[in-house]
């Protein structure tokens, strides 16, 4: 109280970290936290954080990270976000554009028909060619937009599988949980000594059907395409499929089908990091030493630079 005291009566006394009750960890970037005073100059923390701030033992409250990437499932979720990011903003508008930029038959009439126009045919003949042509453009034009729009969205959710399975790798490596192989049997391996397989984790089917239409759209195969057909079948048009064919021309493909796989992956990775990595994703959005000095250095910027000013506006 008496450090709290001659702070308060220092002008300059909100520039020390500790006016905020704000202090230094042991370790470089780490700090410890006097709750109280922390509330009482920036405001009172939510009932879910005073929930684990308050399960402390001692006085101080001890940030569980120092950096807000240093959770997993940060990491993982953040990178999806960025992939739903990418999808909404270049991807989908591509996809509907896609038509336009294809050109639409015009409609003939029997006076198309140069046979009719030269006295060669009658209008019965012209008529018939007429609906032949129309029917014949109008297919072509339906075929030619269908193999754009099924190759957009077979690049895009290459992409996707690719990042996501980037990601993975790149998460496992640095908690020294794989070291140069992958495949999706090492991923699941991860869970062995939990108390559940990642099998039986609430979301694990769309973890399982983005990997499934990924393996089929790389392949091309009867053993990717049936794997897919059991386990999810309505993402499958009827047509029968032989091995070689273009898989991506087999499949349902539509906005909804990229969305709900994107959000199921989210919800995915935020279980599967509390099954491994014992995190919470909610807690994890605070729980780490930078969420709390950020805040305090805002309140410090408000302080002396209420304008908001920036470097550039002093060169006038």
């Amino acid at each position: 109280m008496e450090l709290y005291k001659k702070l308060e009566e220092t002008s300059a006394g909100y520039r020390d970290t500790r006016y905020w009750g704000v202090f230094n960890g042991k370790e470089k970037e780490q700090i410890k936290i006097d709750v109280k005073r922390y509330q009482k100059k920036l405001g009172e923390f939510s009932s879910g954080q005073l929930k684990i701030i308050n399960s402390r033992n001692w006085h101080y409250f001890y940030p569980k990270k120092v950096y807000y990437n240093e959770y997993n499932c940060n990491v993982f979720v953040d990178e999806i976000k960025e992939i739903k990011k990418y999808w909404e903003n270049h991807f989908k508008p591509i996809i509907k554009d896609s038509y336009n930029r294809i050109k639409k038959p015009s409609k003939l009439c029997p006076g198309d028909y140069d046979n009719l126009q030269c006295g060669i045919s009658g209008p019965g003949a012209a008529q018939a060619w007429a609906d032949y042509m129309n029917w014949k453009n109008a297919s072509e034009y339906r075929e030619e937009c269908a193999v754009l729009t099924f190759s957009l969205y077979s690049e895009f959710f290459h992409f996707m599988a690719a990042r996501i399975e980037a990601i993975t790798v790149k998460v496992l490596t640095q908690n020294n949980a794989i070291k140069d192989r992958f495949d999706r049997n090492v991923f699941y391996a991860t869970t062995i000594g939990k108390n559940k397989k990642i099998e039986e984790l609430d979301n694990f089917q769309w973890y399982d059907k983005l990997y499934c239409l990924w393996n089929f759209i790389k392949h091309n195969s009867i053993s990717t395409y049936q794997t897919l057909k059991d386990r999810f079948p309505n993402c499958l048009y009827e047509d029968e499929y032989k091995q070689g064919e273009m898989a991506l021309y087999f499949i349902r493909f539509n906005d909804e089908m990229i969305e709900e796989i994107i959000k199921g992956c989210i919800e995915f990775f935020k279980e599967y990091c509390e099954l491994v990595f014992g995190e919470n994703y909610e807690e994890a959005q605070w729980n780490y030493c930078k969420y709390f000095t950020v805040r305090m250095k805002d309140e410090i910027e408000m302080l002396e630079n209420p304008l908001g000013l920036q470097w550039w506006d002093e060169l006038d």
